[in-house]
């Protein structure tokens, strides 16, 4: 039987799979009771029908490969070192699919030459059984309650990996997860406006790192002669385009580029 794993229009071999759970330390020998790609094979296909529970991950192992590991053997097997692996297969096609959009986009690839890494952040909703809903928090009211989490990512679009992911409870917004981002000297982050304050800006040009946010709205700029808030819409009327220097509305009077 084939452990090549199709998502899309991509595919992992078998090989690359089991050098990606190598290096997880999900293979370390030949296994005897759960063999990771069989259960990375029954994982995606259960989790296409909903939330399966041991039984049905070993039911399903066991129709597939003729098998008979114990709901046991699958608990044991769904730890972190698993957890790791199925985040490399994330990372691996991140990756390539990264690749193609960057070739077809005619982008020169020298453009992130002058940085270390260039990490793009964001985040996703996803729905979670209202079962739930103590672990992970959502949107409730007075009829009816909705379990959701938050997915949370970094890729580094430099070096071709995943950084960091996590399923965080709902109420973890953004600007919550935005601090928790460890900088580098010579980083270019990528982020929306949902994870924009004075606050990283200024943690940002402390760690010596770059930084491009979108404008949210309701942030003030002040001028750097005068430190009175500036009137961007009058500015544009009159110009319509900007590449100025401007202090954010902070203690430290943060000085930052505005491209509009």
């Amino acid at each position: 039987l084939s452990n090549d794993l199709s998502i899309g229009e991509i595919l992992l071999t078998q090989q690359v799979l089991e050098q990606l759970a190598r290096e997880a330390g999900v293979i370390q020998r030949k296994a005897r009771k759960v063999d990771p790609l069989h259960l990375l094979d029954s994982l995606i296909a259960q989790c296409g029908h909903g939330s399966p529970s041991y039984n049905d991950l070993a039911a399903d192992i066991e129709n597939r490969y003729h098998a008979d590991p114990s709901r046991q053997a699958v608990a044991q097997r769904l730890n972190k070192d698993f957890e790791n692996f199925i985040e490399a297969i994330l990372g691996q096609i991140m990756t390539i699919k990264t690749k193609d959009e960057m070739q077809s986009s005619l982008l020169d690839p020298n453009v992130f030459r002058g940085y270390g890494r260039v990490l793009v952040q964001d985040s996703t909703v996803i729905k979670l059984p209202t079962a739930l809903f103590d672990i992970f928090s959502g949107v409730s009211n007075a009829h009816s309650s909705v379990c959701n989490a938050r997915v949370q990512a970094v890729y580094d679009l430099r070096n071709g990996r995943l950084v960091a992911f996590s399923i965080d409870p709902y109420s973890k917004n953004d600007l919550k997860a935005a601090p928790e981002l460890q900088l580098m000297e010579g980083d270019l982050v990528l982020r929306d406006r949902g994870y924009l304050t004075a606050e990283e800006m200024a943690r940002h040009i402390e760690a010596a790192a770059h930084f491009i946010y979108r404008h949210k709205t309701g942030t003030t700029y002040l001028d750097p002669q005068t430190h009175k808030p500036i009137d961007l819409p009058a500015m544009l009327k009159q110009s319509g385009k900007l590449d100025i220097e401007v202090l954010l509305n902070n203690d430290q009077r943060t000085s930052v580029r505005l491209v509009v």
